[in-house]
């Protein structure tokens, strides 16, 4: 839904076939530059930190959080 709507969206999950399912989702909605995904663990202070890293790099910031 964000997606569609005009966001930028990047996923986060421990196990990376569920990510790429949901971002090959996305990317034929809306292509691929408003969608990325990354491998992660949140009870894992290291990832979390590469997630948050990895939306600021990309896109130059970030907006929010779901879960």
């Amino acid at each position: 839904r964000f997606a569609n709507e005009g966001a930028s969206v990047l996923l986060a999950a421990r196990r990376p076939e569920p990510l790429e399912t949901a971002a090959d989702e996305i990317v034929s909605a809306v292509g691929r530059d408003r969608v990325a995904f990354v491998p992660t663990d949140a009870s894992q202070e290291d990832q979390v930190v590469r997630l948050i890293s990895t939306a600021i790099e990309r896109w130059g910031r970030l907006d929010g959080m779901f879960n």
